[in-house]
């Protein structure tokens, strides 16, 4: 996971954004809806996922403590006669890191209304 490089955030924020990074290494929760999203993307032979990798793009306090935090997840993918191509997706996942460092999954979002379906490949050079 890292966080969004083109945030711009002041030193504080920085390291907060980067200490929430952190707590997510090794978690591997992930919610049906993340299958459902890109379930287009995981058919053998032609698409598999690999993995999934994760950029942190938000985090505010969280009312109950803690911070909630927004994700978006995209799958490491192989794609037959591509490689491993990047693509273009608006799919997120929202967290709530409570104040003792324990992640509750809260929701997912289908920001581009383009669940199941086959996303828009780019070649990486």
């Amino acid at each position: 996971m890292q966080v969004d490089w083109s945030l711009k955030l002041d030193p504080d924020t920085k390291a907060l954004y980067e200490r929430m990074a952190k707590t997510f290494k090794g978690y591997e929760f992930f919610p049906p809806a993340r299958l459902h999203y890109f379930s287009a993307m995981n058919n053998p032979p032609d698409y598999v996922i690999k993995g999934w990798g994760a950029v942190l793009t938000d985090v505010q306090p969280n009312e109950a403590g803690g911070h909630t935090v927004n994700l978006s997840v995209c799958p490491t993918v192989q794609v037959t006669g591509w490689g491993t191509p990047g693509f273009s997706h608006g799919y997120t996942e929202q967290y709530w890191v409570d104040a003792k460092n324990e992640i509750h999954y809260l929701s997912s979002k289908d920001i581009d209304g383009r669940a199941g379906m086959k996303p828009f490949l780019m070649t990486i050079n």
